[in-house]
Formats: structure tokens, C-alpha cells, sequence
């Protein structure tokens, strides 16, 4: 996976989650757009993501995408996305 302008846009490569998702029943989403959203259609875990992702694949509006993270319990995410997700008092795993 190429970074160059994009640098720290990204966690890391969507495959690098697959023990975290292994040991846990949870649905999985991903709020990805652009650069890196790509990963998902070889996701060895894509069974796992939500019914509704295609949808929230295409959803673009961050009032939208606002309510999805005000309905998920833990959200991971790069340091682009901490203030939304801290202002809507939800819980977040933050990388640097």
C-alpha cells in the first residue's frame, strides 16, 4: 500500500486487525473513504462487516457518517477522526 501526501491517513493495513477481530463476536464497519477504503473489497474478515455496509461505503455526508459513530460502541480510528468521535461521547482506540 503506497503512502506518499496521504501519510497518516491510514492505521494500518485492514489485514493487520484480523486477530483483534478473531477473538471478538462483534459487527465490524468501516468509515473509510478514499485512500486506503480499497482494503475492504479483499478483506479476509469481509463476512464480518455489517449488512449495512455498502451503504455506509457510500455515504460521504459527515453528518451522516456522524450517526454511525454515535451508534457504534468502540470506534478505531486514525487522529483525523478523534474530534468527532470525542465530541460525540463515544468510546475511541486513537493511533498516532
Amino acid at each position: 500500500m503506497e503512502k506518499t501526501a496521504l501519510r497518516g491517513r491510514s492505521l494500518l493495513p485492514l489485514a493487520a486487525l484480523i486477530s483483534v477481530v478473531e477473538q471478538t463476536p462483534a459487527s465490524w464497519l468501516s468509515l473509510e473513504k478514499g485512500f486506503g477504503s480499497g482494503q475492504l473489497a479483499d478483506c479476509l474478515f469481509r463476512h464480518r462487516f455489517a449488512g449495512c455496509q455498502e451503504a455506509i461505503s457510500q455515504t460521504w455526508d459527515f453528518v451522516e457518517t456522524a450517526a454511525v459513530v454515535a451508534n457504534c460502541d468502540l470506534v478505531i480510528i486514525s487522529a483525523t477522526a478523534a474530534h468527532l468521535t470525542a465530541g460525540l461521547g463515544r468510546a475511541h482506540l486513537a493511533a498516532a
